[in-house]
């Protein structure tokens, strides 16, 4: 079971070049090896890119009920700035408040 859904997105195939097609193949074989989904888009012709948001949203909805039974993340107290001086926005030109 994996704790989240990952997806490798290629983005513009529309200009890869013969030469260069060895390159989404290892990319691919990566993504499998890593149980990521992997998919090739291209925001110029628009090719892969619904199916990409879908195989991200089927994923998703498959591991759903092994999110929500998940147990969350130990609470190891407060987070404090860098070298845990003082509170969150306490520090100069902080704007969180």
């Amino acid at each position: 079971m994996r704790e989240g859904v990952v997806i490798a997105v290629a983005t513009k195939i529309d200009t890869l070049e013969e030469g260069k097609l060895g390159v989404i193949e290892r990319v691919e074989a990566m993504a499998k090896e890593k149980r990521m989904i992997c998919v090739q888009t291209s925001s110029k012709t628009g090719e892969g890119v619904s199916d990409a948001f879908q195989q991200l949203v089927d994923a998703v909805i498959q591991e759903a009920p092994h999110i929500i039974n998940a147990q969350p993340p130990a609470y190891n107290g407060p987070i404090t700035p860098a070298g845990g001086q003082g509170r969150i926005g306490s520090g100069p030109g902080c704007g969180c408040h």
